[in-house]
């Protein structure tokens, strides 16, 4: 028979186990009805560390009640018995931490108070999207990665896709937690589908930068509409021209593009402007890349006559193209035999420079200054500093990173989406050391836009440095040019 000692052993390690079993059963109930998961855990894991104390307690004390003579055979159970204890809290610990684990899991995409969805191109179409896209899930993080940027592009062949181009940005709308949509270059269907997220999602913020579509048909489905200011450019252009030394300006261009609005509205506030200056301004047609012969044979016209029209029109004649299948071509022979460029119809230094000067850009490189002095030291050692320009930060880059960041300033109220100073101030600090400038677009019957605004950088001129086209004073009759009477901008 037992004796009394190991009797009263037995049952003080069976209170043990049995004070164990409804401490971990009570933790557990604790774990799943927790509100606070970061507090319960805490909780949690004291109050296992409780149960495991008080349970090492009361093996001790059963050990120490043990006569020496019975210890050696009573030391095999209680180490049994402990083990199995332990054995239990470790896995209730476990299992503990695998709840949060799961629950931070699955409530991490969802804890922002809204998302933001971008349409942009594809990343072929130019890497400056996807050097801007890097930016922005580097701060704000993807739906995937549990942030708030849902990311999606419209098909290269937009035209020829405009019911899927569309869908794209219309099942952006499908989520709940969508409060701003952010189209980069508003491609054909965008209105359109911009009008059908209205109807459903009234609380949806709608961005666009560069629209392909009318202004007055855009403005009224988007809240906001941010675009090249043409206007100030098409009075900006000739004028650095002019303080570089330019006596002549010439616009290369075709009828396609003359149809445009924008286009054909710059290219009359360049001719007032030059007359205004005091340059000579020319015009000149060029083939239509799109047209028979497509890019080869536009280039070659560009590549031949470029030293023909600097004979016409003297050494000093600065250029200017709409198209930029004829902006490298130009560079080209511009750096190889004179005259002026003060900057491309997209003003980038990704733009055409590289292709004119046979440059590779590392596409790990995403500091513009570093493009700029490559460049730069191209330029200068051929001998044509002071000649050519840019702007430094690349537009669709600008776009991208600053539009995004103001809608979320606008979603989240910390500004108002008619704030134009605060969207200033977001292309400014996302392209730190550029100076910008813009205002509201007043279409030719003298209609001013509340919601389309346009915007410049100041233009960079290899050589020179900025030249601080933001501090320019542009006479407001520019603005209110008419495409049907020169006069309205000479009174």
């Amino acid at each position: 028979m037992p004796n009394q000692h190991d009797s009263m052993t037995e049952k003080r390690v069976k209170f043990a186990l049995f004070m164990s079993a409804i401490l971990l059963t009570f933790v557990w109930f604790v774990g799943c009805i927790g509100g606070d998961q970061a507090k319960a855990g805490q909780t949690d894991d004291a109050t296992l560390n409780l149960a495991q104390n008080e349970t090492t307690n009361e093996l001790e004390s059963a050990e120490n009640q043990v006569p020496p003579d019975d210890a050696s055979a009573n030391s095999s159970g209680q180490d049994q018995a402990q083990e199995q204890t332990q054995a239990q809290t470790q896995d209730q610990a476990q299992t503990q931490t695998q709840t949060q684990d799961q629950a931070q899991t699955q409530t991490q995409g969802d804890s922002a108070p809204f998302r933001i969805g971008i349409v942009t191109a594809t990343d072929h179409q130019g890497i400056d999207v996807n050097w801007a896209m890097q930016k922005i899930f580097e701060r704000y993080k993807s739906v995937e990665q549990g942030g708030i940027i849902k990311h999606v592009t419209y098909p290269d062949n937009f035209m020829s896709e405009l019911e899927k181009t569309m869908a794209v940005i219309e099942d952006l709308a499908q989520d709940s937690l969508i409060k701003v949509i952010y189209v980069i270059e508003g491609v054909p269907g965008t209105a359109e589908a911009f009008l059908n997220i209205r109807s459903k999602r009234p609380d949806i913020l709608l961005l666009v930068s560069e629209s392909h579509e009318d202004p007055g048909i855009i403005s009224e489905v988007a809240d906001l509409v941010v675009s090249t200011d043409f206007e100030a450019r098409g009075y900006l252009i000739p004028y650095v021209a002019k303080t570089l030394g330019a006596k002549s300006f010439v616009h290369v261009s075709f009828p396609r593009h003359m149809i445009d609005e924008s286009f054909n509205r710059r290219r009359t506030i360049m001719e007032l402007a030059c007359q205004d200056l005091g340059l000579q301004f020319g015009y000149e047609n060029a083939p239509d890349p799109t047209a028979d012969g497509g890019i080869e044979v536009a280039q070659n016209f560009i590549l031949e006559h470029i030293p023909l029209w600097l004979e016409e029109y003297g050494p000093d004649t600065a250029f200017f193209t709409t198209n930029n299948a004829h902006t490298a071509p130009m560079i080209r022979q511009i750096v190889e035999h004179g005259g002026y460029f003060v900057e491309a119809d997209e003003a980038s230094p990704l733009f055409a420079y590289p292709e004119a000067l046979g440059l590779e850009i590392d596409a790990d490189i995403v500091e513009w200054k570093e493009i700029i002095d490559l460049i730069e030291k191209v330029l200068v050692d051929k001998g044509a500093g002071g000649r050519l320009g840019t702007w430094t930060s690349s537009l669709t880059y600008s776009h991208i990173w600053s539009m995004v960041e103001f809608g979320y300033l606008a979603a989240s109220g910390q500004k108002d989406k008619s704030d134009t100073k605060a969207l200033l101030e977001c292309y400014e600090q996302t392209a730190p050391g550029v100076k910008w400038n813009g205002s509201y677009y007043i279409d030719q019957n003298n209609k001013e836009y509340s919601n389309i605004f346009l915007i410049y950088q100041d233009t960079y001129i290899f050589g020179l440095g900025y030249v601080e086209t933001t501090k320019v004073d542009i006479p407001e009759k520019y603005k209110s040019v008419s495409l049907d009477s020169e006069s309205d901008a000479q009174n």
